[in-house]
């Protein structure tokens, strides 16, 4: 798997006319892949966002391999069913793809390329967007993991909107103001879904600045959570919200199948009791002595009085 991911990464600059993609060598000679030049590839994959983000290291971050693809989240509700699904595309798009289809494939045969061309607005936005993700590099110098997430995003914006441009006019493609605009917007989403859940420490292994911030989510959850909503076991819960007290048994729950503290190293229970403690230190939670919590909530946990949400 390391092998194809490093295949994979490399692929990603391969597409131009003098690029030569190397092969990949297995032990079995009839499933070796030869070397393909100009290789035009794009991997497309869906699933749900938990087994998305839990499936990502610290490597593939460091390596460039995340920093290569285009995330596009869905954080809505499910949608209702559709009980008048189109069956087939308008007539009108499939006539224009075959055609698009045609010309890639005559182009193919004769080994021609077309450049892309960028209209002035379009240059100036992408060259703005360029400035932007230069800048967010350089705003974070110790984190390798949030630089990853910037470093091809300007790229990505540059090949998405060159699509569009093509998918357009195919004949003689020239990306213009509006197309660059909706590329950037689409990059932009997805690089704030990622930091989101980076931040949050669910990518991955996590962080202990990560962690800490999950725990701080989870607080502001408890305490805002509906009457109807709150556990069994808080028998005065809503007098505990009133007070600003998190129960550490809810963030032992919610956090039980969170990857940044699941795949701690030493454990669920340490990778949590490490974040309330640096929370504690950075004057977010402090312990609440447990003959008051015992006197004043009959709760007989351990609990953690919210000082700051920030």
């Amino acid at each position: 798997m390391r092998s194809l991911r490093k295949v994979l990464t490399t692929l990603y600059s391969k597409s131009g006319p003098d690029s030569i993609a190397g092969g990949i060598a297995y032990s079995s000679q009839e499933n070796n892949v030869a070397s393909t030049q100009a290789v035009a590839f794009s991997l497309i994959g869906e699933t749900i966002p938990a087994t998305f983000y839990d499936s990502i290291t610290d490597e593939m971050m460091r390596d460039g391999f995340m920093s290569r693809f285009c995330v596009i989240e869905y954080a809505g509700d499910r949608p209702d069913r559709n009980p008048t699904p189109i069956q087939r595309p308008p007539q009108a798009l499939i006539d224009h793809m075959l055609l698009i289809v045609r010309h890639a494939g005559l182009a193919a045969a004769t080994d021609t390329f077309q450049e892309v061309a960028f209209g002035s607005r379009a240059q100036g936005i992408l060259d703005a967007f360029y400035a932007e993700c230069h800048s967010a590099i350089l705003a974070v110098p110790d984190d390798e993991r949030q630089r990853a997430v910037w470093n091809r995003a300007h790229l990505n914006a540059l090949r998405i909107s060159a699509l569009l441009a093509v998918g357009d006019q195919y004949l003689n493609p020239i990306v213009t103001e509006e197309q660059a605009a909706w590329a950037i917007r689409l990059v932009r989403r997805g690089i704030a879904a990622f930091l989101k859940r980076l931040n949050a420490g669910e990518v991955g292994e996590g962080t202990d600045g990560g962690r800490e911030a999950k725990v701080i989510d989870l607080c502001r959850e408890s305490l805002l959570l509906p009457a109807d909503k709150l556990p069994d076991y808080l028998k005065h819960g809503k007098a505990m919200q009133d007070a600003g007290i998190v129960p550490r048994k809810y963030l032992q729950h919610r956090t039980q199948r969170q990857s940044a503290f699941a795949r701690f190293k030493l454990g669920h229970t340490n990778a949590l009791s490490m974040a309330i403690k640096t929370a504690i230190t950075n004057g977010n939670l402090m312990e609440v002595k447990k003959e008051a919590l015992v006197e004043q909530h009959a709760y007989f946990g351990q609990a953690y009085r919210v000082l700051s949400l920030t």
